[in-house]
């Protein structure tokens, strides 16, 4: 396993998405809901009304985990699976902030650039064929 993990990391396209998938972490905590001069978080949200937003940091959670796990254990377009749910869930913030009648942050920009970022670095990931002992 260990092994896997060294030579996923050989690639400069999982570098390249373990850094997005590091950025968009902490996008959430940069403003996504904005007006006039004040901002908030979605972090910021979700500890202000738990019971409103009941299961989004689950599923922030396990999905970073899954596209870091898939990463890194040579299983790149399973990843696409967890990119699609944080952009579903990117895609009910940006609702949310409309239905409320506020305007988006530079949060939500660097979220969805990095979940750009993720699925590119997935499609052009191969897989890393095993290698057969010499004899």
């Amino acid at each position: 396993m260990l092994k896997k993990v060294k030579d996923a990391w050989r690639v400069p396209t999982v570098k390249a998405a373990l850094v997005a998938v590091v950025l968009e972490f902490i996008s959430l905590y940069l403003p996504f809901y904005v007006q006039d001069n004040l901002s908030m978080s979605v972090m910021g949200a979700i500890a202000e009304k738990p019971s409103y937003y009941v299961g989004f940091p689950w599923v922030i959670y396990v999905g970073i985990l899954w596209v870091l796990a898939f990463f890194l254990t040579n299983h790149p377009k399973l990843t696409l699976l967890g990119d699609f749910w944080l952009l579903f869930l990117g895609l009910s913030f940006c609702v949310d902030i409309r239905n409320h009648g506020l305007q988006t942050g530079m949060g939500v920009y660097v979220y969805f650039l990095m979940i750009l970022v993720c699925m590119v670095c997935a499609i052009l990931t191969k897989k890393q064929k095993k290698q057969k002992p010499e004899e």
